[in-house]
Parts: C-alpha cells; structure tokens; sequence
C-alpha cells in the first residue's frame, strides 16, 4: 500500500514519485526519470509496451498488481503488458515486479537488456511475473541480470531465457512448464541457475555453453 497516493485505477499507472497517473503506458515510462517507481493498476485487456528503457532511466522500478507474489501462486486482477516489439533496456537497475507478459508481435518477443557498444547495463531484475505462448528473455550480454520467481508456460522454440555472455547472471526459483525447446541457457562466467523447477520441457531443461567460471548450478528439478 502507498500512503500517499490512492492505488491506481484500472487501466491506469501512478508514478509514485510524482503522483502523475496516466492512462498510457508507453506515455509513464517516457516521462519517468531516474530511480522513479511506477504501479500498474489492474488491466485484462492489456498496457501495450513499445517504449524502450533509455540510460537516463537508471533505477526505474515498474510494479504491477502482484508485486512480491511469485508467478506460480495464487494472485490477484494481473496487469498484462504487450509487446509491440522487443523491449530493449539501456537503463541500470530496472525492475519488472509483478506481471503478465503477452506477446503481440507473432512469435518470439524479446525483452532485453542491452550491452551495446555505447551502453553498458547492469542490474536489470525480472521477478513474480508470468510469461506465456512465446515470449523469451534474454541479457543480450548485460551484467547482473536477475530473474527469480517466474512462471514460463508454453514458449514453443528458441530458448525461453538466456544469458548471451553476460557476467553474473541469476536465474532462481522460477517455475518452466510446457516448453518446446530449452529453458535456460548460460553463456558467461559467474552464472547461476538454482531452485528451478522444469516440467514439460522437450529440449535441455538448462544448457550450458562458452566461459562458465564460477557458474553455480544447484537444486534445479
């Protein structure tokens, strides 16, 4: 709860910083600035996301209706965010907590944290979200990548989430079921993969590849 501002209304985000509610979604994340935290309100019909996430953006926390409550549990109204095309973050340290991922782009929507040439991200967190019929994340080399407490249910090829080099990189506690193809794949030292739980999953349930020092692979089922 936020004691200073009414929780935000169906179909809309608050921006807990400035108390500013908008009724677009692509709109919020334009004028939200560093370390600002924006909440969705409860949506079935969706929030389309097209907006990437730019370096001035550092810090940026989006909350949906089930913030802290892991994916496969039993939850409250979702906010469901669409895709309109892969959602690339240039911003360290943002936090998706609490959503339902849908996929408009007709197969395989990206959702990824960036290490171009010019950006160099780190500290992006994925967690108590569910992502269905497609959807897959990767770190596309970005460092510090956190994802814990999803449920993936039904991604049909590719790999469902994928550390591309990165350093440092944690997938825990996240539940992967009906996947026809690989579930997690880690490609750079310092990886983990831990509490996992895998059902369906015609593929490897976690695939392995290039420079893994240090890489902690525990407890998965």
């Amino acid at each position: 709860e936020n004691a200073l501002f009414p929780e935000p209304a169906e179909g809309e985000v608050l921006n807990l910083n400035t108390g500013e509610r908008f009724d677009d979604a692509d709109v919020a994340i334009d004028n939200a600035g560093g370390d600002a935290t924006l909440r969705f309100g409860p949506s079935n019909s969706g929030y389309e996301i097209s907006e990437d996430i730019d370096p001035a953006q550092d810090g940026l926390t989006l909350e949906g209706p089930n913030a802290g409550t892991p994916g496969f549990e039993d939850r409250d109204d979702e906010a469901v965010l669409q895709f309109q095309t892969r959602l690339d973050i240039d911003a360290d340290d943002v936090t998706f907590d609490g959503f339902e991922f849908e996929d408009e782009i007709g197969g395989n929507a990206y959702f990824r944290p960036t290490k171009a040439s010019d950006v160099d991200v780190e500290g992006f967190t994925l967690q108590n979200s569910i992502f269905a019929d497609g959807n897959k994340v990767s770190n596309g080399d970005g460092d510090g990548f956190t994802v814990s407490q999803n449920l993936f249910d039904g991604a049909g090829s590719g790999f469902v989430v994928e550390a591309d080099g990165g350093e440092n990189v944690e997938y825990t506690d996240n539940v992967f079921e009906n996947i026809g193809s690989t579930g997690i794949q880690i490609g750079g030292p310092g990886g983990e993969a831990s509490g996992n739980v895998f059902d369906g999953v015609t593929e490897d349930a976690i695939r392995l590849i290039g420079n893994l020092t240090g890489a902690e692979i525990t407890d998965n089922t």
